[in-house]
């Protein structure tokens, strides 16, 4: 009677091991699953390019869209970036000079196109448009 309970509990202790191990597995097997699908929904909106001695990076919404590109030099924005909406539409043009804002800047929105000028990598003025009226302001640095 001594040894049929002590293999009785040896048994259950062998169940507890095993359920423990395929649970662990299981969490494993999940666990990696998960890993790896971050990984290549990471790899798989975004692509560098080398180009000459500038690298263009373009990336993308989860459905496909390119959601902006433009280009790096040693690192830094360098040159021009356009942005798109979830649809593919063009929403934003911008320039950067060795990481600096420069030049004009283009924003769509709805009816209106804003343009931004930047001087030494500060705001120099803003003009709107609608429906062909401007309005302009002029920061002063």
């Amino acid at each position: 009677m001594l040894c049929k309970c002590k293999l009785e509990v040896n048994l259950v202790y062998i169940c507890i091991i095993t359920l423990k191990h395929k649970t662990m597995r299981t969490m494993m097997i999940i666990a990696a699953c998960l890993f790896s699908g971050i990984l290549f929904a990471q790899e798989a909106n975004v692509e560098y390019v080398k180009q000459g001695d500038l690298v263009k990076g373009v990336f993308f919404y989860d459905n496909g869209v390119i959601q902006q590109e433009g280009t790096y030099k040693n690192g830094e924005l360098h040159g021009q970036w356009v942005s798109y909406d979830r649809d593919g539409k063009k929403n934003a043009v911008a320039f950067y000079h060795r990481g600096e804002k420069t030049g004009k800047w283009f924003f769509w929105r709805q009816d209106k196109l804003i343009e931004v000028d930047y001087t030494n990598n500060n705001i120099a003025s803003v003009q709107t448009y609608t429906n062909g009226n401007a309005e302009t302001f002029v920061t002063e640095n």
